[in-house]
Parts: structure tokens; C-alpha cells; sequence
């Protein structure tokens, strides 16, 4: 028990010393800035070394050990190491039989034929409108200088039966039945516009 009592003495008379230390370190950092031109940076100098010595005073046990700061501590080095190993898997079904795989694969092909189908005919239905809209503002356009009244009352009625006739009866007709008034309406035009 003696022992133990002597050097814990001896630790802290190492501290009482450390702390004389940096209180004349103190007196002389601030003798030093009020004669230093360059007070700013020797400021700077001195006060990284004062927290240098607090950390070293710090990181010291009371034994005499030094402490490690678990962030500065470097964290040993681990290495993966891959492994193959062959997977075997079971299936209860192995999959569709040729023939489920065959249906499937022509149900797929005949919703993919309806679908070009849909959008051929809207094509076709949207160019009739195009046509009929787009003429329409060239006759009260550009065409309205080269027109007379009576021919242009005339294409107009034509255009408003076509487009009536479009959102009436021609709402779902076949792409055909689409292209057939278009090109009438196309003729017409030309007709009239020569």
C-alpha cells in the first residue's frame, strides 16, 4: 500500500509541474504578443502548441499509460474472402408445357393485332379531322382573297356534314370507311379550289 501511495505522489507532483509549466508558457505567449509586431500569427503558433500539451496531458492515464482516442485509433484491416457455392434449385412446376406456352404466345399476338388495329383507325379518323380543320382556316385565310361567297358557303356546308357526320355515325367506323371520306373531302377540295 505504500507503494501505491509514493507513486501516486510522485504523479501528482508531475502535474503540479506541468501546470507551472503552462502557466508561465501562458505569461510568456502573452509577454510575446504585446512586443511582437506579428501578434496574430504567433498567436496562432503558441495556442496549437498549448493544445498539444492538453491533449498529450489528457490522453495520459493516471498509471502513467498513454490513453488512445478510439477515432484516432486505426481500426485493423479486414479482408473478404468470397466463397462460391453451387445453388441447386427445385421447382414444383418446370414452366408452361408447349402447348400452355403456344396459346399464351397467340392470345399475345391477337391483343397485339387488336391494339394496331385501334390506333390505325383513330389515325385514320384523326387525319379526316386534320383535313377538315386544317382547310377550314385557309378559306378564312389565305384562301378567302381567291374565293367566291357562294363557292366558299358551299365547301363550308360540305366541311360541317363531314365533320357532323364524324362525331355522329362515324364515331367508331372502320379505318377504310375513315380513308374513303377523306379522299371524297380531298376531291371536293380540289374541285372547288381549281
Amino acid at each position: 500500500a505504500v507503494v501505491s501511495t509514493q507513486s501516486t505522489g510522485v504523479e501528482e507532483e508531475k502535474k503540479e509541474e506541468k501546470k507551472k509549466e503552462e502557466k508561465k508558457d501562458d505569461s510568456n505567449k502573452e509577454e510575446q504578443m504585446e512586443t511582437d509586431a506579428n501578434g496574430a500569427s504567433e498567436e496562432k503558433v503558441t495556442e496549437e502548441t498549448a493544445e498539444k500539451i492538453e491533449k498529450s496531458d489528457s490522453e495520459m492515464k493516471e498509471d502513467g499509460t498513454e490513453v488512445i482516442d478510439p477515432a484516432v485509433q486505426e481500426k485493423p484491416k479486414t479482408k473478404t474472402k468470397t466463397i462460391q457455392t453451387p445453388l441447386s434449385v427445385t421447382s414444383a412446376k418446370e414452366g408452361f408445357s408447349e402447348k400452355e406456352l403456344l396459346a399464351a404466345t397467340e392470345r399475345e399476338n391477337a391483343m397485339i393485332a387488336t391494339d394496331r388495329l385501334i390506333q390505325d383507325r383513330q389515325m385514320a379518323k384523326n387525319a379526316v379531322e386534320e383535313y377538315v380543320y386544317g382547310i377550314r382556316d385557309k378559306l378564312y385565310g389565305k384562301l378567302e382573297k381567291f374565293m367566291k361567297e357562294s363557292e366558299k358557303e358551299a365547301y363550308m356546308a360540305e366541311l360541317t356534314r363531314t365533320e357532323d357526320w364524324l362525331y355522329d355515325e362515324g364515331e367508331n367506323c372502320q379505318k377504310q370507311i375513315y380513308m374513303c371520306v377523306n379522299a371524297i373531302v380531298h376531291q371536293v377540295s380540289v374541285l372547288i379550289l381549281l
